[in-house]
């Protein structure tokens, strides 16, 4: 993630129920570059789906079934 020196950002998930997804390190912070790593639990079940928004951007995270 890369925004203007001084400007805020953060990193969220928007689906309430979305154990799987979890967003690790740093999820929010201001100024230059940052990484916000997405970790996806295995899916042992059917296709799911949820959206982040980080940056103010959002990004959908598609699972196919295992």
């Amino acid at each position: 993630l890369t925004s203007r020196w001084g400007c805020r950002w953060n990193a969220h998930k928007t689906d309430l129920d979305t154990s799987w997804v979890a967003l690790l390190g740093q999820t929010s912070g201001q100024g230059y570059g940052a990484a916000v790593t997405i970790h996806v639990e295995q899916n042992y079940g059917p296709y799911r789906e949820s959206t982040l928004s980080i940056g103010g951007r959002k990004f959908t995270v598609r699972q196919s079934a295992y």
